[in-house]
């Protein structure tokens, strides 16, 4: 049973981006990262790149939103139900280099002997957060969960379906830069600080392989410290070691 003060019922579902969605993928990472800004050829570059990487997260809601707020972005910019309220960018790198930020990628190409996965960035819209939305589309790119949810009200009850396998499983390890204080999440899927703008490599959290440099010394932890300043003093760089993939 709802009452009138009940968030009106919303389902949700992680899905491919399209070139077609990036209007409104612009408008949430303009509100969400208003002090770490990309411009539309970054995004657009990536999603050419490696699609298999890049989600929307795509929100269908009744007509009248009530008083949650104003609707999510919509792709096509009518007043759809079915709108926007998050977005996924991942892609595979060279171990321990991700890409500046708002950069490119040199020689508009992915790295041919990338062989670390990098989660870019995970975007969700206020309030479609706390509801375990963001956390669904992390394990879907990680590998071995849902991407879907069911219809959601004010007695909290979300179904979920459609197992799928993420696009980081195919490497040994995934990684990422944290910002904004959100390190706490990111521990909950196994991600650990190696490195950070402030002091660049925690030999604490480092093990002996990458403490010792093993792919490109001391040169290779500057070069990420320089990339680390450009995302905020806070940003930390964060990696976990992936399962292996089970013998067929």
């Amino acid at each position: 049973m709802t009452t009138a003060s009940d968030p009106p019922a919303w389902s949700w579902r992680w899905r491919p981006m399209t070139p077609a969605d990036l209007p409104a993928v612009l408008l949430i990472g303009d509100e969400i990262h208003r002090d770490l800004p990309e411009d539309e050829a970054v995004f657009r570059q990536r999603l050419l790149l490696f699609p298999a990487g890049c989600f929307a997260l795509e929100i269908t809601e009744p007509a009248e939103h009530g008083e949650g707020g104003p609707p999510a972005a919509s792709s096509d910019g009518g007043d759809s139900s079915a709108r926007i309220g998050g977005y996924i960018m991942s892609f595979p790198i060279r171990r321990h280099r991700p890409p500046a930020l708002n950069a490119l990628f040199p020689g508009g190409a992915l790295a041919a002997d990338a062989d670390q996965y990098y989660l870019h960035d995970v975007a969700v819209l206020p309030r479609f957060r706390a509801r375990g939305v963001a956390s669904a589309g992390v394990r879907m790119v990680l590998g071995g969960s849902e991407g879907r949810g069911g219809s959601r009200n004010g007695n909290g009850c979300r179904e979920r379906d459609g197992a799928q396998s993420g696009p980081a499983a195919a490497y040994e390890t995934t990684s990422l830069v944290s910002v904004y204080g959100t390190c706490k999440f990111w521990e909950r899927f196994g991600f650990r600080v190696i490195a950070t703008a402030e002091g660049g490599l925690v030999r604490g959290n480092a093990t002996d392989e990458e403490a010792e440099g093993e792919s490109g010394g001391e040169g290779l932890w500057e070069a990420l410290r320089d990339k680390l300043r450009g995302y905020g003093d806070d940003a930390k760089f964060m990696i976990r070691q992936n399962p292996a993939e089970a013998p067929a």
